[in-house]
């Protein structure tokens, strides 16, 4: 087992929500968390959230998974799962807390998942939060309701990358995540955290189900797909990923993918 002593530490108690009435029945805020910022296992009894990275990244880890977000991603919290959250780089997100009362009978909210967040959807996420509505008005509690209908709808990321538990190497995880190129080795880290390879292997496979050569191919194909939407040249993706030779890179993202990278940049 990995020591889980996180350096800088959020406490909860000192940051206390208001609580979330059936009548006003979303709550809204925005935090802003320094990088490295941890925070305590909790959960919300009688609500939801949905937390919207609106700037940097943040992990969320839980009973039911661990997930990574960044700008234009969002999490769902199912209410009363216990979790904690990691911000690798400062981070900014809004987060909504939504009452139970009005999750009823929505099919897809009782799991933790990672959202597309639309144009739609960061809209009505602003225009609740940016006013703080009075949802007991009716014509802002329709327009509440339209959120979580939009929430309820969105699409999930089912591509996320599997993130672990241990707090070490979650911080050793986003280090990648945000350098894709960077070359190392489970040896490496486990010189780092000084305890053996073997031990090390066998933590990350329980935690994410992938290998850790498996976990950073999928890591730098992910980065790669962004590069390649985003209108980067297939020679400059591969670079920004980690890969010297353009040959390997191209056979590794045809058999991520099915396809080579050429076709997959022509098709946005």
């Amino acid at each position: 087992m990995l020591e889980k002593v996180p350096e800088n530490h959020w406490d909860p108690n000192l940051n206390t929500l208001e609580p979330v009435c059936e009548e006003q029945f979303i709550y809204t805020y925005n935090e802003q968390q320094e990088a490295g910022t941890w925070r305590s296992w909790h959960s919300h009894q009688r609500c939801g959230e949905l937390i919207s990275v609106t700037s940097g990244n943040m992990v969320v880890i839980s009973k039911q998974g661990s997930s990574y977000a960044q700008k234009n991603r969002a999490i769902w919290i199912p209410a009363n799962l216990e979790h904690e959250w990691y911000m690798p780089v400062k981070t900014a997100n809004r987060s909504l807390h939504i009452h139970t009362s009005a999750l009823h009978d929505i099919k897809g909210l009782d799991q933790l998942h990672v959202i597309k967040v639309t144009p739609l959807l960061r809209e009505l996420i602003a225009s609740i939060d940016d006013v703080k509505l009075e949802l007991a008005d009716e014509a802002n509690k329709r327009l509440g309701l339209v959120l979580i209908d939009r929430i309820s709808l969105a699409h999930k990321c089912e591509d996320t990358l599997p993130m672990p538990y241990e707090h070490k190497l979650v911080e050793l995880c986003t280090q990648l995540l945000l350098a894709p190129d960077t070359s190392v080795t489970l040896s490496d880290w486990s010189e780092q955290l000084n305890i053996s390879s073997k031990t090390l292997a066998r933590i990350f496979v329980r935690d994410t189900g992938l290998n850790f050569r498996a976990w950073q191919n999928q890591l730098r194909m992910e980065y790669a797909h962004k590069d390649l939407e985003g209108g980067t040249s297939v020679t400059d993706a591969a670079l920004n990923c980690g890969y010297n030779s353009l040959s390997s890179f191209i056979a590794a993202f045809k058999k991520h993918y099915g396809h080579p990278p050429g076709v997959h940049k022509r098709s946005f």
